[in-house]
């Protein structure tokens, strides 16, 4: 975990106070980015997003998918046919370099 972090920290950003955007600026970085991706490389996770990829399969077969809050971008990957969005300053550039950004709210 980032130096400064706890579990806490990522996952339930409203107990902070100030504004939203100023918390999750300050959270949702490189270095969370980087964490999640360590944190993908578990068992659980490699079984959890492989779940998640049949769950998808099954049911919006091959086509192209949006995954909004692409944490480490691992799902996005494995999926082949898929664009992200996300509020971490740092995934944003990854998606937006690959060319794989798509905005829902424009």
């Amino acid at each position: 975990m980032p130096d400064g972090y706890d579990d806490r920290d990522i996952f339930i950003s409203g107990e902070t106070p100030g504004s939203t955007l100023e918390w999750n600026l300050k959270i949702y970085n490189k270095s969370c980015y980087l964490y999640l991706a360590d944190r993908d490389k578990s068992p659980m996770a490699q079984k959890l997003n492989a779940f998640r990829l049949a769950l998808v399969r099954r049911y919006c077969g091959e086509g192209r998918i949006l995954d909004i809050g692409i944490g480490a971008g691992t799902f996005l990957k494995l999926h082949g046919n898929c664009l992200g969005y996300d509020i971490n300053p740092y995934a944003v550039a990854i998606l937006k370099k690959r060319k794989l950004w798509f905005n829902p709210y424009k």
